[in-house]
């Protein structure tokens, strides 16, 4: 990672502190990995990596707020995000941070307007694949005390509905495995499928751990 700018390093502070005793999976250890993805991305698709670098700290930086009931996150984040760099860099740019956090959110079903949110928007994503997501929806599960699978039917193989709140294998099924599908860059589309490959065999050993190598399930 390139060396900090003394504004960098002042919102990465206010982050780390406004972000802390957030659970595992959306804690500083998110941002700082959904940062290093936005940058790798932002090199090779000549993205302006100052802004990508400032949208990726602070776009998660409302969620606190959020659990206290005020509002979406993404929504908190942009205001902060104002708040905090106005008059500190150039209008332009913020406008295209503020885009890229307003917009980032899965559920929301909303694309930023920008290369800069659409790369963040990919590697926050990403973050949600591969070994990192795998890790991410069980410590989550545990912190929302959710049981590990629906005991009648662990890899939805019947037509019954999907409970990603009560069952954290569901949760691949209503969102993870379907991100590769909605990614909006290249090496964003590269990336994921990579990634959901690895998923999809994590899935497939579970499954023979689970139900018996043996097993016609």
């Amino acid at each position: 990672m390139p060396c900090k700018s003394e504004l960098i390093r002042k919102i990465e502070n206010i982050v780390k502190d406004k972000m802390s005793g957030l659970p595992p999976s959306h804690n500083f250890s998110h941002v700082d990995r959904v940062r290093r993805l936005a940058l790798e991305l932002g090199k090779e698709l000549n993205a302006d990596l100052e802004v990508l670098e400032l949208a990726s700290l602070l776009h998660d930086i409302g969620l606190k707020g959020e659990l206290l009931g005020e509002g979406d996150h993404a929504t908190i984040s942009a205001r902060i995000a104002r708040e905090l760099l106005a008059g500190k860099i150039d209008g332009d740019k913020l406008e295209k941070i503020l885009d890229a956090i307003e917009n980032h959110r899965y559920s929301s079903g909303r694309r930023p307007k920008y290369l800069e949110g659409l790369i963040l928007q990919d590697a926050d994503r990403l973050d949600a694949l591969g070994a990192v997501g795998i890790a991410r929806v069980f410590t989550s599960a545990k912190a929302n005390t959710r049981e590990f699978y629906n005991p009648e039917d662990p890899f939805w193989e019947t037509n019954r509905k999907l409970d990603d709140k009560e069952f954290a294998l569901d949760h691949f099924y209503t969102k993870l495995l379907k991100l590769e599908e909605i990614m909006n860059t290249e090496p964003g589309r590269k990336e994921a499928k990579r990634r959901t490959k690895f998923m999809i065999h994590f899935l497939d050993e579970l499954k023979r751990e689970v139900m018996g190598w043996n097993s016609n399930r």
